[in-house]
């Protein structure tokens, strides 16, 4: 017999938390831990090999924890500025049921407002260097909803039972 498993989301209205000013602040803290711990080097290294010349690379693996290491208050700064839009969003979504309308969602809001920068022109962010930006914090957006989701739906674990009987 064959059994077929879905990812669908099964809990109700009543089972989801309400929106809050705290879910979209937990939400921005693991988009900016995405973002620094994965997201971002990863899309620099692409970046690096898509668009520069191959010896680059090698000298990228050298200079990459340094790029990380500064964009960090970009990156908070970004997540604090963007943590109102965050909360409307969340809250208009609040009675969206499919788990990818929320994850697409994210992605495109963080994705977008992290290209403005690169709006400004070349001269005052290059493209070379604050290009994968918008995929690094899309990305990031994405994984860290789709976590939030995620475990939000978890049921809790059966509680172990007492030694002493």
């Amino acid at each position: 017999m064959i059994t077929e498993t879905t990812t669908e989301d099964t809990t109700t209205d009543a089972d989801r938390p309400p929106w809050t000013w705290g879910t979209a602040v937990r939400l921005e803290l693991r988009g900016v831990c995405w973002t620094i711990g994965a997201t971002l080097p990863v899309a620099t290294l692409v970046n690096t090999v898509l668009t520069q010349h191959p010896d680059y690379i090698l000298v990228m693996f050298d200079w990459l924890p340094f790029i990380v290491v500064v964009a960090i208050p970009f990156v908070v700064i970004g997540a604090a500025a963007i943590l109102p839009l965050t909360y409307l969003l969340g809250h208009v979504l609040e009675r969206v049921r499919p788990w990818p309308v929320h994850i697409v969602a994210q992605s495109i809001l963080g994705g977008t407002l992290a290209a403005v920068p690169l709006a400004f022109g070349p001269d005052v962010f290059p493209a070379e260097i604050f290009g994968s930006a918008p995929f690094a914090v899309g990305a990031a957006a994405a994984l860290a909803r789709y976590g939030q989701l995620r475990r939000a739906t978890r049921t809790p674990a059966d509680p172990l039972p007492d030694a002493t009987t």
